[in-house]
């Protein structure tokens, strides 16, 4: 599991999650098994929906977001407790 450090930057959170996302794909299209990957991007992806995924519920938005919320102080980036649910 990934820990998501407010220390990184909007550039670095978005293309650790766009390689993620991209090596989802071609595991998937193999047909490996992604469970791993799913794990790591699930955190990402539940702080992008409940801020409203602005730019559409897909992959290519999600990483936008991640990149331009973090220039803007719009969503810290923080790691989902156990209070959180998923």
């Amino acid at each position: 599991m990934t820990n998501m450090d407010v220390g990184q930057s909007a550039a670095q959170i978005a293309a650790q999650l766009e390689q993620w996302l991209q090596s989802r794909e071609r595991m998937k299209a193999t047909g490996e098994d992604v469970v791993h990957l799913d794990q790591q991007i699930l955190p990402f992806k539940t702080q992008y929906v409940r801020n409203g995924a602005i730019y559409g519920a897909n992959s290519a938005g999600m990483v936008r977001w991640f990149s331009e919320a973090r220039r803007d102080g719009a969503a810290p980036v923080t790691t989902p407790t156990s209070s959180d649910p998923a």
